[in-house]
């Protein structure tokens, strides 16, 4: 999958990017603000809980980097943040701490805001401290329910590997987290039913988000029990099972004169280099026959047009593959071998490989 997200800077090292999808929320927000009678009131309380929503985001990995836990980015999105955290091989001990973090954090913040309401005088500032109280409360309290993909979800399973395997301790917290689920959908409905003078339209407002809740809650707890059936019945495939060695490897200093030469005599594939250590694939405006083929731009390095992509050993497992893809938002993978490109992974192809693999196993994990 390509890069979805856009970068905005960094906060104590770690990359802060915008989802696509959250971007179009703002601008959606913005729009909205701007008609008859105009208010920035929603975009602006938008800015406001997206702001926490990051503060949130960012204890869980600063805690990560307190255990020397490598973080690669916080992605926001419509519905929250995304820490983006390599756990592999860290203790359920250590995983439930970073989880309790962000709740942790903001029950903090809503506590100073809180407490700043009560001692300062009231007016606009007034407002404004109530809403960043009720926002990180909201995040705090919200995010402790022991449900997936909630933070108090990955606590209780943490907890559970403390005496079963992984795919036994995401079991029985999905349990937790559908009985969870069918909790507040009966007496979020009940609130709603029960408030008084309510419109049709404020009504099927409220029902809708319901209704988001409860697909948040179920799709996160089906894709953390898919991921854990994946990890234990295909944890034997390996990368070296799965990769493509339909691409053309060439050397960093490359000409885009050569490089054309060599796309006529092998064909139109993907282009792969590696350079320090770290591996790269050809942008199409390079390695495309087509291109323009005046001497200034063919006397250039194939390194110039080059986009890094992750890389992964031949003998490392598909679902940690899978994994990585996910953590680096790519749908390609180098496969290094001997400190070379042995070829190229392809997400889509590891995801068939796998599906297949499971149904011959005849593990049906996806219910």
């Amino acid at each position: 999958m390509a890069d979805q997200s856009i970068g905005i800077g960094k906060l104590f090292g770690i990359e802060i990017k915008l989802h696509w999808t959250f971007i179009m929320l703002l601008l959606l927000t913005l729009f909205l603000s701007t008609l008859p009678p105009p208010s920035l009131s929603l975009f602006a309380f938008i800015v406001i809980l997206f702001t926490m929503v990051l503060l949130h985001e960012l204890a869980h990995s600063l805690v990560s980097k307190h255990y020397k836990i490598a973080v690669k980015k916080i992605i926001l999105v419509p519905l929250g943040g995304m820490s983006i955290i390599d756990f592999e091989g860290v203790e359920p001990r250590i995983l439930a701490r970073i989880a309790a973090a962000g709740p942790i954090a903001s029950i903090v913040l809503a506590m100073v805001f809180g407490a700043l309401y009560l001692y300062l005088p009231g007016g606009a500032l007034g407002s404004f401290l109530e809403l960043l109280f009720l926002i990180n409360a909201l995040l705090g309290i919200g995010n402790i329910l022991p449900a997936f993909p909630l933070d108090g979800g990955k606590v209780l399973k943490n907890y559970y590997e403390e005496k079963y395997d992984q795919l036994e301790a995401t079991k029985k917290t999905v349990k937790v987290s559908k009985a969870i689920l069918v909790l507040y959908l009966v007496f979020s409905t009940a609130y709603v039913i029960a408030l008084p003078n309510i419109t049709a339209s404020t009504f099927l407002l409220l029902m809708l988000w319901n209704i988001v809740i409860a697909l948040f809650i179920y799709g996160g707890s089906r894709s953390e029990l898919e991921s854990a059936y994946v990890a234990k019945y295909a944890a034997k495939l390996l990368v070296k099972n799965a990769v493509t060695r339909d691409c053309i490897v060439v050397r960093p200093n490359t000409t885009l004169k050569q490089l054309y030469s060599i796309l006529l005599k092998k064909g139109a594939k993907p282009v792969l280099f590696i350079s320090r250590g770290a591996a790269y694939m050809v942008s199409d405006l390079a390695s495309s026959p087509t291109a323009k083929k005046e001497e200034r731009i063919l006397s250039r390095r194939v390194s110039e047009f080059a986009t890094a992509i992750p890389k992964i050993g031949l003998n490392e497992s598909l679902p940690k593959a899978i994994d990585r893809m996910g953590y680096e938002e790519s749908g390609v993978m180098a496969v290094i071998g001997n400190n070379k490109i042995m070829g190229m992974l392809l997400a889509s192809h590891v995801e068939a490989i796998i599906a297949l693999h499971m149904r011959s196993s005849k593990v049906d994990y996806r219910n």
